[in-house]
């Protein structure tokens, strides 16, 4: 199962409010591994998690905030760049930040995908990805 996929299950479990537990576990897997979702932390489902799970919270937590960081000063001001540092999972990390819950952040990514990827909306991000051979 590729990163895209592992995101778009991870933000099922977020929004779906019936189960806090399934939300707060994903809430600290976005933080820990996904850009875009750094608000989760702050929202009633982290509140009263056991004790043991404060400092996988607390990192979680840090890791989005600096991953968040990273992509205002990057991303946002410099896409190509960003782009760069992905390497060859370029099209899955815009796909991912496609889905950013900042709108500047996702219609960024959005834009990258339909303008640089050929035929992304009928085929999605090729495998290999060849796509950052155009910014080396």
């Amino acid at each position: 199962m590729g990163s895209r996929a592992v995101f778009r299950q991870l933000l099922r479990l977020l929004e779906d409010d019936s189960f806090p537990q399934y939300q707060a576990a994903a809430c600290i897997a976005i933080g820990w591994w996904f850009p875009g979702r750094p608000s989760c932390f702050n929202q009633p489902y982290m509140s009263g998690l056991p004790r043991d799970l404060s400092v996988d919270i607390q990192a979680g937590q840090r890791r989005a905030l600096e991953r968040e960081g990273h992509i205002q000063n990057i991303f946002v001001k410099d896409p190509r760049k960003w782009i760069r540092e992905r390497g060859a999972e370029a099209c899955a990390a815009l796909e991912i930040l496609s889905m950013h819950e900042d709108l500047t952040v996702a219609r960024i990514a959005q834009s990258d995908l339909l303008s640089e990827v050929p035929d992304y909306l009928r085929n999605g991000c090729p495998f290999p990805d060849p796509y950052i051979r155009q910014y080396i």
